[in-house]
This record gives structure tokens, C-alpha cells and sequence, in this order.
């Protein structure tokens, strides 16, 4: 398996247990392979685990955004339904 793979099947596996959205996780996972593909150098041991902490805060970031947006959408259908 090429570290690629290892690091967006484990990070998508950790995200979906920890209860993050389908989109988000997507995201979160392209970010961290992205920050893999990016960086020249990690600290000895810690390749995963700087990228599973790349990956949770983009899928945080993404989760609020979209409840903001369903928040957004659900009052504007109040309204019009009003």
C-alpha cells in the first residue's frame, strides 16, 4: 500500500468514527494527502498523525460551515413558509 492510500483510508476511517459528514471527510482527506504531498519533511515517527491533525481541522471547518448553511436555509424556508 502506498502511503497515500494508508494515510486517506485511515484518516477517512478515524473521521467517519468520530462522526464527521461524508463531504466533509472527502475533504478533510484530500487535504491531508495534499499536506502529505506538500511537506519535505516530518518529525521522525509523527507522518500520520501531523496529517490526521491537518485532516480533523479542515473536517471541523467543513462541518460548521455546513450547519451554518443548513441553519441559513432552514430559516429562510421558514419565512417564506410564514
Amino acid at each position: 500500500m502506498h502511503p497515500k492510500e494508508f494515510i486517506d483510508r485511515n484518516v477517512r476511517q478515524i473521521l467517519l468514527a468520530a462522526g464527521f459528514s461524508d463531504e466533509a471527510t472527502h475533504q478533510a482527506c484530500k487535504e491531508a494527502v495534499s499536506h502529505y504531498e506538500k511537506t519535505p519533511a516530518f518529525r521522525k515517527g509523527a507522518v500520520f498523525s501531523e496529517c490526521l491533525r491537518v485532516a480533523k481541522r479542515m473536517a471541523k471547518i467543513l462541518q460548521k460551515k455546513q450547519r451554518q448553511q443548513e441553519r441559513a436555509e432552514s430559516k429562510k424556508k421558514g419565512k417564506v413558509a410564514a
